[in-house]
Formats: structure tokens, C-alpha cells, sequence
């Protein structure tokens, strides 16, 4: 540090210190997720309102996942010739939802279908096992059985949850309320056997 004598004053031309950024404190997960204020005893409130939601819908979501749908191939079958019946035609494949066809025909392949039974994902069952009997060389699909299993319920619901109150010291007095529907469901799960044939 350098003083200079100008007169009666002396300045003071000194290096001035770099200023330094002042860090700002990252902002918690009650601030900056659920807009509370830091302590806040409303927070908890929220959060079990959250996890009331998030539970049943995370169970929802592991039960459909498990669709699964496996090809064999059938050796040893003769020639043999239906009764006739009802069929559906998809994507040049028929779907014989009743009876068996009055024509000769041979099981070529066998499927088993394992699927959650709610109306999106047994629309898609039909199609799917077209698109295999038509990938092994099939022209129909016979049904052996079709099941349906029920695996319980399961309950969905939002709640929410509105709170007042004051600080006071190291306290807090208030009161909350808590309003929410809740739905049930169950839950089926459904079991299919078919056969792949061939027309003769």
C-alpha cells in the first residue's frame, strides 16, 4: 500500500480488493417444488396429499406392464375339419372367436397370451396374435381357452389439502382441511390359449 502527501491529505492508493460473487443458497425442496416456505408446517400436509396419489397409480402402472404373449410351434397334428362357427378377418388372418372352420385345416403353432383385462390392451390382443399366426405361415387362429382371473382392486384418488395459521415464538397454531374423491377398480387379469392352423 503507497501513501502520497498532498498537502494536509494523504490518499491512500492501495491495491482494492477483487469482489467476490456472493453464493446464493440453493433452494430446498419445500421451496422450490412444493412453494412453502422453509419450516413450513403446511409442507407435510402436501406431501402425504402427494404420495396419496402417486401409490396407486405407481401400482397401476407395474400391473399393466406384464403383457406377455409366446409362440409355439405344434407337431404331430392331423388334417381336420370344423363344424364351422363366427371369425373375424384382421389383416388377412381369421379370428375364429366360436367354432372351428368347416374346411380342412392343420395346427401349425400354439400361443399362450397373458395380459392385463382392461378394454386398451385386450383391443390390441386380436391383432397381435394375427400378426403372428401370419408370421409362422398361418391363416387362423383357433381359441382353446380364454380366462379371466381377478387379482382385487385397486383405489385411486386425489386429495387436497388447505391450511391457516400463525407463528408464534417457536409454535404454530392453525387448522387444515382436507377434501379428496377416491375410486375403485378391479383388477382382472386375462389368460388365453390358441391355436395356429393352416387351410388344406
Amino acid at each position: 500500500m503507497i501513501l502520497i502527501d498532498h498537502g494536509r491529505k494523504q490518499v491512500d492508493k492501495g491495491v482494492m480488493p477483487i469482489p467476490r460473487k456472493v453464493r446464493e443458497p440453493m433452494p430446498d425442496f419445500q421451496q422450490k417444488f412444493l412453494g412453502m416456505p422453509n419450516g413450513s408446517p403446511m409442507f407435510l400436509l402436501r406431501l402425504q396429499s402427494i404420495l396419496a396419489v402417486a401409490a396407486p397409480i405407481a401400482a397401476l402402472a407395474i400391473l399393466l406392464s406384464g403383457c406377455m404373449t409366446d409362440y409355439y410351434p405344434y407337431q404331430g397334428g392331423g388334417p381336420m375339419i370344423g363344424q364351422g362357427g363366427a371369425s373375424k378377418r384382421i389383416d388377412g388372418v381369421d379370428i375364429w372367436l366360436f367354432g372351428a372352420p368347416p374346411r380342412k385345416f392343420q395346427i401349425i403353432g400354439y400361443i399362450e397370451d397373458s395380459r392385463p383385462g382392461g378394454p386398451p390392451l385386450m383391443a390390441q390382443r386380436n391383432p397381435k396374435l394375427a400378426a403372428i399366426a401370419k408370421q409362422q405361415g398361418g391363416d387362423g387362429v383357433l381359441i382353446q381357452s380364454d380366462a379371466a382371473q381377478y387379482m382385487g382392486s385397486i383405489t385411486m384418488g386425489n386429495a387436497f389439502t388447505t391450511a391457516n395459521g400463525a407463528f408464534y415464538g417457536n409454535g404454530f397454531n392453525g387448522s387444515a382441511l382436507t377434501t379428496g374423491t377416491l375410486v375403485s377398480a378391479p383388477m382382472i387379469r386375462r389368460e388365453g390359449r390358441f391355436f395356429v392352423i393352416k387351410y388344406l
